[in-house]
């Protein structure tokens, strides 16, 4: 899944965003390009992970981090939808 441009990854000038887990489900759903969006369209990537790992679906696993345009980088996973954040902005 995570090779699969739009599906696993993506990438552009508002981050990045990469995805592991359940690959079929990944692919199927576009998680990565809709978390992009998400990021584009002015969430943070805490904003945009949660809502991705919130809205996988039941019983599909997921483990997905994305980086902002700024450096500020986010984990989550699903079905648990907790989040890590690192910010090296000081």
């Amino acid at each position: 899944d995570v090779p699969i441009f739009g599906a696993g990854l993506f990438a552009g000038e508002h981050g990045a965003v990469a995805c592991t887990g359940d690959g079929e489900v990944i692919v199927r759903e576009s998680i990565a390009r809709r978390t992009y969006e998400a990021l584009a369209s002015g969430s943070s990537a805490a904003e945009a992970t949660a809502a991705a790992a919130r809205a996988f679906p039941e019983g599909a696993e997921l483990g997905l981090i994305a980086v902002d345009r700024g450096g500020f980088g986010v984990a989550a996973t699903a079905p648990m939808a907790h989040g890590i954040a690192a910010d090296d902005r000081g």
